[in-house]
């Protein structure tokens, strides 16, 4: 194709159009190839001694895969430099080459005309094979990465180690990252499951991760679910390329660890613990009641669906099975609500929720700090909860430090009416081994009960005062609550306020480490693994090598032109001016 037959449209044509003017007699000839765009590439054919000429402002190059733009002499333009260099392959890089790795392969990071550096790879040394260098941030989406959207912002679908996000779908490079509303029923991105709402315990969690199935006894698990249940890892998705993959298995290049709730010198962690709130309005007939009552009896094991099931109500101020059913489940005198509570690390190896939402504790009137929280009313802030309990709050005696009943304005200037009427149903699971040890400590009002695998641990049902109870597990209570070695079981606290004015609530776990897989690269196996910007095996630095720690040290796209290089724009992309190589290519 001749100059004149180019569309004139195109950018990158005004500096050829100024090259040609100053050359002279020349004309221009279409090379079926692209690969540098360091610059025009110009192929001096005529013997005139002229040398080459190149202008740097011309986006294109020589190569075998098109776009690419050759100026020569015309009285010798025939096959203008189609083809790559003569000395392609032999491993020594030379002024007409932008990469030369010993061989004429293509797809292995350098191009069989040696005259393109694939994305995503640095072919320094010359002569040895290409290998992956992946810098998270940069656009390049490459081998070991899951995104990259040109950036290393946490929380905008793509992390700073470039893998994808809860709650987000990427694509493209650089990727565009898109949120995926839990509850579409549409699993999308990082979703293990959507069932179609956003409540969890229902076996797909709020954040539409798939959770275990402990209906039957020890929990069965689906891989991304963030259980290691009869699993290599499980990291809390089901994608490859993170270390752990879409079957659960630990990738090469990683190392996949559980990590404990709270890591020694962590500064202190939170536990969240799925929950379903649903808020019931005085008309029911189980709510509202006045006084405290016996306990109602309730089955000493949960039904098929994991609720617990009502034997004798009155006088436990229940109406019936039926209307103590509702308590768990969807019903028209309530609204369920999903949420967690927030347990706070002790100093002790124990999890306990507490009044403040950043884990301040209670301080009662002697100056006393308290776990727990003497006003356990969380559906105050939720702007869809119903307003048929709204009543004052009262301090229980657990809580005050004289032994009395307090208003609330006592502690909390400025306290006013509350959202009272609620259940809360919490669950966790934890894997039961030879030597393990726990201890569950509760106190509430009005109803707590605890099922440990399915089985009665602690009742405190009925209307009453704060109560407490504790719940050890060890190979000493194993049997009774039906535990194995090896399995995965779940605690299920099932929790009713059904009379103003006072709500206490305090759940303390120990010894339960639930924590998904945290998967790491190996440095220094030679696999570029996620998280990683490079591994050779060696690691010993160098122009475009890998540095220790798996880091790539000076390269192409430093925006630091080297001795190597004609040109850094801080990028390893070609047809901007200056390639991926960094080098301006001339063919002679």
């Amino acid at each position: 194709m001749t100059l004149e037959q180019r569309p004139l449209a195109r950018p990158e044509l005004g500096p050829l159009v100024a090259l040609v003017f100053m050359l002279g007699p020349l004309a221009a000839c279409s090379a079926s190839g692209s690969s540098e765009g360091g610059g025009a590439v110009v192929a001096d054919r005529s013997g005139a001694g002229n040398g080459p000429v190149t202008d740097p402002g011309v986006a294109g190059s020589v190569g075998s895969s098109g776009g690419g733009i050759t100026i020569c002499m015309l009285e010798d333009c025939s096959g203008s430099a189609t083809e790559g260099p003569s000395t392609c392959g032999d491993g020594a890089l030379t002024p007409n080459e932008a990469c030369d790795d010993g061989n004429q392969a293509d797809a292995d990071g350098c191009s069989s005309d040696c005259l393109a550096v694939d994305p995503g790879y640095s072919c320094n040394p010359p002569g040895a094979p290409c290998h992956v260098v992946a810098l998270c941030g940069d656009g390049i989406v490459s081998s070991n990465e899951l995104c990259d959207d040109g950036g290393t912002l946490e929380g905008d679908g793509c992390s700073a180690r470039c893998k994808l996000e809860p709650g987000h779908a990427c694509s493209g490079a650089p990727s565009s990252c898109a949120l995926t509303p839990c509850g579409d029923g549409m699993r999308q991105g990082a979703e293990s499951c959507d069932d179609g709402n956003a409540v969890p315990l229902d076996g797909c969690s709020a954040t539409c991760q798939a959770e275990p199935d402990c209906r039957l006894g020890s929990c069965t698990s689906e891989c991304g679910d963030g259980l290691v249940i009869n699993e290599g890892c499980d990291d809390g998705n089901s994608l490859d390329g993170d270390g752990c993959s879409a079957t659960c298995t630990q990738e090469p290049g990683f190392a996949c660890i559980q990590q404990p709730a709270c890591p020694p010198d962590s500064g202190g962690c939170v536990l969240q613990v799925p929950t379903v709130y649903r808020d019931f309005t005085s008309a029911h007939v189980d709510f509202r009641c006045g006084g405290g009552t016996p306990r109602p009896t309730i089955s000493p094991t949960l039904d098929m669906s994991g609720k617990p099931i009502l034997v004798s109500g009155n006088p436990g101020c229940i109406a019936s099975p039926l209307s103590f059913a509702e308590w768990y489940t969807e019903s028209a005198s309530s609204r369920t609500i999903a949420s967690s509570i927030t347990l706070f690390d002790d100093g002790n190896g124990r999890f306990v929720n507490r009044f403040g939402p950043n884990g301040e504790r209670w301080v009662d009137l002697n100056g006393l700090a308290l776990d727990g929280n003497p006003v356990f009313l969380p559906l105050d802030a939720i702007p869809d909860a119903l307003a048929g309990g709204s009543s004052v709050a009262t301090i229980a005696p657990d809580y005050t430090g004289d032994n009395n009943w307090h208003a609330e304005g006592d502690f909390v200037p400025g306290a006013g009416v509350h959202n009272f009427l609620f259940t809360t149903e919490v669950e966790y699971w934890f894997r039961f081994d030879t030597g393990f040890s726990a201890q569950l400590d509760f106190l509430g009002d009005d109803d707590v009960w605890v099922f440990i695998n399915g089985v009665l641990a602690l009742d405190l049902g009925g209307l009453h005062v704060p109560e407490q109870g504790s719940i050890p597990i060890n190979d000493a209570t194993a049997a009774g609550f039906g535990l194995a070695a090896g399995n995965v079981y779940a605690i299920k606290i099932f929790h009713a306020e059904r009379n103003p004015t006072g709500s206490s609530f305090k759940l303390t776990l120990s010894g339960f480490e639930n924590r998904p897989s945290e998967c790491t690269p190996i440095c220094g196996d030679g696999i570029v693994s996620l998280g990683e910007e490079c591994d050779d095996g060696l690691n010993d630095g160098g122009y475009g090598e890998c540095e220790p720690g798996c880091k790539v040290g000076p390269r192409c796209g430093d925006r630091i032109v080297q001795e190597a290089e004609n040109c850094d724009d801080g990028n390893r992309i070609d047809g901007d001016g200056c390639g991926s190589a960094c080098r301006i290519v001339v063919i002679r």
